[in-house]
């Protein structure tokens, strides 16, 4: 078993809040190896050697973020072993989605996902798009995706420049808050061509779309679709082109779970989305932000195994 810190969750105090629930974890856990890399290349190398050694069990400790890098790497490289791999997590992030609804943690308000005994499948979905030079990339996700305004806002958060840099050093609620207003504040629609599970949808003009397996995303926002972890498909939500005033609104009814029959909304279970932008747009993975003007997500069913 392994265990991979990031040390730069909770901005650049990870392994900090590491060291002080390790013995917690070790007790919960047993005997584990801890690697906390100071880069991605040197984490990505580590991972390698561990898979060639045969690990197949893997605990992300820090945020979405750390999750969705392990996610990522492990299964562009376990090729033929990507059914044998299981991932936990310790959530030292942000917001930790990944372990919500959180039902176990340890004093200090730090969320477990440790149970590998009665690990089981969990959908992962794939992120294609299309990069500046116009070839195709890839990514994997397993909590909720994002297109437009709660995606700008991931990036200004993860920017953190400016006031809300110096809001995240010292509350990331209120930095994720600041994020989210200005993201509201600066929006406007972006025309988009959708097509679900391979049937086109035509253009539409669009503030705001989610593509969730949890969904629960920025602290305590959440969307009240079902968490189907191995359902095979995930929930779509659209904001339809929306005023300053009716983005807030949709917020302040997120902040509540209550989403679906909103006006100006629409919710729907897929397998496969297809877009395709009239101008960049801000497409968010597990946190992680990339532009494009053109993405596909597709969900790839029981692809690994997964901690309660």
């Amino acid at each position: 078993m392994l265990v991979l810190v990031n040390p730069q969750a909770q901005g650049g105090r990870g392994a900090r809040a590491w060291w002080r629930v390790a013995r917690d974890v070790r007790r919960r856990l047993g005997a584990f190896r801890t690697v906390v890399p100071p880069t991605r290349a040197l984490a990505v190398r580590v991972l390698d050697e561990a898979l060639a050694a045969g690990e197949r069990t893997f605990i992300a400790a820090g945020g979405d973020g750390t999750m969705n890098f392990l996610l990522t790497t492990l299964l562009e490289r376990a090729n033929g072993a990507r059914d044998e791999l299981v991932l936990g997590a310790v959530g030292l992030g942000s917001s930790n989605d990944f372990h919500k609804p959180i039902r176990r943690g340890l004093e200090g308000r730090v969320p477990l996902r440790l149970d590998v005994r009665h690990a089981t499948p969990h959908d992962v979905c794939r992120l294609d798009w299309l990069d500046a030079s116009g070839a195709w990339q890839r990514r994997w996700w397993i909590v909720n995706a994002s297109v437009g305004v709660t995606a700008n806002g991931n990036l200004l958060y993860n920017r953190a420049a400016g006031l809300i840099g110096f809001m995240k050093r010292r509350s990331r609620s209120a930095a994720m808050a600041l994020a989210a207003a200005r993201a509201v504040w600066s929006a406007r629609p972006w025309a988009v061509r959708l097509a679900v599970d391979g049937v086109h949808l035509g253009l539409a003009s669009l503030s705001n779309l989610a593509v969730v397996k949890n969904p629960h995303f920025t602290d305590s926002l959440y969307y009240d679709s079902p968490v189907e972890p191995a359902s095979g498909r995930f929930w779509v939500h659209v904001v339809h082109a929306a005023s300053r005033v009716r983005l807030l609104h949709v917020l302040a009814g997120l902040a509540r779970g209550q989403f679906v029959g909103t006006m100006g909304t629409a919710s729907f279970p897929a397998r496969t989305l297809d877009l395709h932008a009239d101008r960049p747009l801000p497409v968010e993975a597990d946190g992680e932000v990339l532009v494009t003007r053109a993405a596909r997500m597709t969900v790839c069913p029981r692809a690994v195994r997964v901690c309660p």
